[in-house]
């Protein structure tokens, strides 16, 4: 499992990375009529409840060979836990999740993280993951997902 206290070199470059696209995500979601672009209301990997998902690009061309998106959790919803790999339905992605506002529960691998606001975490390909919030406010996740050949 890898968390925040365990990030490599080029996971904190990352990390970096996710948290000025974050904090400049507002102009980049924002339409030209000047109100802001929400998701699609989705369930995620059969989680609980919906969540708020936006797309930093066109789901149908997304900037391959990486992903850029927001998560709007409310209290109590769930993107369920899944796994990314070649052979499966949900893509080969090593993903890095920045929680920009919120508290919850991560599942990494066998292990549940409590997450907070200003916390960067990578699930590397192959590894079970999935993120809830168990909070009474929202969660806001920012997911960058590299594809992986």
């Amino acid at each position: 499992m890898m968390s925040s206290s365990s990030l490599n070199r080029r996971d904190l470059l990352l990390a970096g990375g996710i948290a000025f696209l974050a904090s400049h995500a507002t102009s980049a979601a924002v339409p030209a009529d000047g109100t802001p672009a929400r998701g699609q209301r989705r369930q995620m990997h059969g989680g609980k409840g919906l969540l708020d998902v936006t797309f930093f690009f066109e789901p149908e061309r997304p900037g391959r060979p990486a992903l850029f998106l927001e998560y709007r959790i409310p209290p109590g919803a769930s993107e369920g836990v899944h796994v990314h790999g070649p052979d499966r339905p949900e893509g080969a992605w090593d993903e890095y999740y920045y929680v920009a506002e919120g508290s919850g529960r991560m599942r990494i691998g066998d292990e549940d993280v409590e997450v907070a606001a200003g916390q960067t975490l990578h699930t590397p390909l192959g590894v079970p993951h999935g993120i809830e919030n168990t909070s009474r406010s929202p969660l806001r996740i920012f997911l960058v997902a590299i594809e992986r050949a």
